[in-house]
Order: structure tokens, then sequence, then C-alpha cells
């Protein structure tokens, strides 16, 4: 089990060692700040009933640094800011966000470590669990032309979870082997291998191993085809081990140099241990636009979905839609709009009950000058169950944050 401290220490004295002898040559910068959000939200507690409503002022200090030079470049960001409650004051808590990676670019071949960190209160959606939680994230890639021809790629991960009102800390982590080959002009050929853990203080530990192989074409310059095929194994302690083998089909295209499509479809086997085999056809297709000033997406899938939290613990059938877009008024002055529904049916015979998820949220980002940024927006959640009531928030807030 990796421990809190050690996820951060590793990386900054990765960072060090690799820095330092070149440092002195290197593109600084450093540009301290202040952060301010203020929230009001109409259901504080995400209840169906008896909602209570809360203001929210977070005020802290803020640094964005980064590190460049021609081979290696580092980047960090953070802020720590002391959130001040209007009603319930007991949950003034200090509230944490730090993000760090570092590129390295040689002849041949690449790697990159990320870290990041996040101390809160708060939560995205109403279907994360109320309460204080901790979140260690480390990432690590590594890539390498072996050919002209063909690249083998390398990953890992790793993340500790702690959340107070679940009580139960969970530790995940993974790698990967991938291997890339261009068999000739038009075909190629992705393998990929990889493994992930999860280890519950409390619950159930999984283990889930995976193999990939997927062939494209290039029928046109703006023409991709392409066939893969699938299979996930899960292991749990108690519950029914889990297979999964898919198939699929895929095509690119980009009718105009605006608008690029891409649409997949296959069907997916899902075998459980003494439970019958269950199968439904799986699709993705998304298409994403952009203007000289305008950026939209559009996205629709059906899948399974593994998904081991604090929340849930399973595999699932998901259907996703999602629409987005963004405008830039002018230099100084951009929208951001965005609107997404999920619905989650546990595929086990389980006492979880089907969901609904819905987000709305817009915002407005203005930039004066390089060194201050406003940002006022408007957050619509619902989140329904198949028995239980619906839950309903609306958040109203605006953050703004000057940096030197």
């Amino acid at each position: 089990m990796i421990n809190n401290a050690r996820f951060g220490a590793i990386f900054f004295i990765v960072a060090a060692i690799i820095i330092y002898p070149r440092a002195i040559l290197a593109v600084w910068d450093f540009h301290p700040g202040l952060y301010n959000s203020f929230e009001y939200t109409d259901n504080y507690f995400g209840s169906a009933h008896d909602q209570k409503s809360e203001s929210i002022l977070e005020v802290g200090p803020s640094l964005v640094m980064s590190y460049a030079e021609p081979q290696w470049a580092w980047n960090l960001e953070g802020r720590w800011a002391r959130s001040f409650h209007g009603e319930y004051d007991e949950d003034d808590f200090y509230e944490v966000s730090v993000a760090s990676d570092i590129s390295i670019h040689r002849a041949l071949q690449a790697c990159a470590l990320d870290y990041s960190y996040t101390q809160t209160s708060r939560r995205d959606s109403l279907d994360e669990t109320w309460g204080r939680s901790r979140i260690h994230s480390l990432g690590a890639t590594y890539q390498r032309d072996l050919t002209i021809m063909t690249g083998v790629s390398l990953g890992y991960n790793a993340s500790r979870e702690n959340n107070e009102a679940a009580g139960d800390d969970l530790v995940s982590h993974g790698g990967s082997i991938g291997i890339s080959h261009q068999i000739n002009q038009t075909n190629s050929m992705n393998i990929s291998v990889g493994h992930n853990i999860h280890d519950f203080e409390q619950g159930e530990d999984t283990a889930s191993y995976n193999a990939d192989v997927h062939w494209m074409n290039t029928v046109t310059e703006r023409l991709q085809a392409g066939l893969g095929c699938g299979y996930v194994h899960s292991r749990r302690d108690e519950s029914p081990d889990e297979d999964s083998y898919s198939v699929r089909a895929n095509i690119g295209y980009s009718p105009t140099v605006h608008i690029d499509l891409d649409i997949s479809g296959g069907y997916t086997w899902l075998n459980q241990e003494d439970l019958d085999r269950q199968g439904s056809y799986t699709m993705s297709a998304g298409v994403l636009g952009h203007a000289e000033h305008d950026r939209f997406t559009l996205r629709a899938s059906r899948e399974y979905t593994e998904e081991y939290t604090s929340e849930r613990y399973g595999t699932y059938n998901t259907r996703t839609v999602s629409f987005g877009w963004d405008r830039d008024f002018s230099r100084t002055i951009s929208t951001s709009a965005s609107i997404s529904h999920l619905e989650r049916k546990p595929t086990a015979d389980t006492e979880e009950e089907d969901e609904k998820d819905t987000t709305t949220a817009i915002s407005l980002l203005w930039n004066p000058n390089r060194y201050a940024t406003f940002s006022p927006y408007y957050t619509y959640l619902r989140h329904g169950y198949e028995i239980s009531d619906t839950i309903r928030e609306s958040r109203y807030g605006i953050t703004i944050e000057v940096r030197y």
C-alpha cells in the first residue's frame, strides 16, 4: 500500500534530480497570486427534501511555476484556500489543489511524470459521497521508437483516496504496455495489455486484466476505418469473477477542415461467474467542430464500464450524451457551455438502483490583462434513481484570481 506522503516526495525528488543540473540555463516563470471564490447553493447537503441553502467563500494564495529548455519541461500549479461557510461554519476547511508534471524528450524516446493532490469538502456531482476527501494521483509514461515503423509505450498510474464520510480508503494502481506498428503506408496495428488493482481498506479488493488489439486503415486523407477486439478479466475476493469479450468497428471522417466525425459500434459479451451470460450492442459517436471563434463537441455512447470507487463497485451498463460549446468573443472574453446526461444500470443482481445524472453548466471568462482572471458561472445538477426521489441542486458562483 502506497503511503500518502510518498506520492509527493517521490515526484519532487525526481523533479529536483532532473532539473538541477540545467536549471541555470533554463527559462523560468514564477507567478504567485491570490485566489478567491464565492458560491451560493440551494441544496448544500444534496437532499431530495428539506433542502438547505448555503454560501461559501474561499480565500487563499495560489502559485504557477514553469521551467523549460529544449528537451525538458516542468509545470506546477496550485492553490491553498480557506473556506468560510455562512450557515454551517463547522464545515470550514482548507481547500487544496496541486498539479505538477514533467516531460522529457530525447531522440527516439520521450517520458512524462505527473502528480496531483486534491483536498476538498466539495463535490462535482450529486452521486459523489458528501464530505471531506483527499486524493493523491501519480502517473508515468514512457515511449520509444524501436524502428521507423514500430514503437513501444509503457504506463503506470497510482492513486490514494480518503473519504471521511465513506470511511473506506482506496488505493488503486496499475500498468500497461502497448506496441504500435505501421504495417505499410495505409495500415497500422496497435496491441496493448494492462492491469489495475483496487485495494479497499474495508471493502472487497479487486483486480482487472485487459488486452486489446486494433487495426486501422487509412482509406483517404479524410477517411479512416478500423476493426478491434478486447478482453477484460475481473477477479474479486468474494464476489463472482467476471469476463468480457468485445468486438468493434470504427470510422473516422473529416467532411471539411472544420468538422471531424468518429463513429464506432460493436458487441460485448459479459460472463459473470454463477450467473447467466449477458450481451449488448455498444456504440460511440462524436462530432468535433471548430471555427475561427467557436468550438463544439457532441458525443453519445452506450457501453459497459467498470467502476471501483467509494460509491460504486462492479460493472455497469451506461449510456451517455454530452454537448459542449466554447466561444471567444474577443482576446479577453470567452464563454463556455455544456450539458451531459448519463444513465447507469448495474449488470449484477445487487441492491443498487438504476441512476440518471444530468449536469448543465455555463461560465464566462474575462482576462482584462495577463495578471487577473474573473469567471462567473452557473451549474445545475440533477440526480435521479429508479425508486428513490430525485435530487436537484443549483449553484451560482464566481472565481477571481490575481497573479503577479
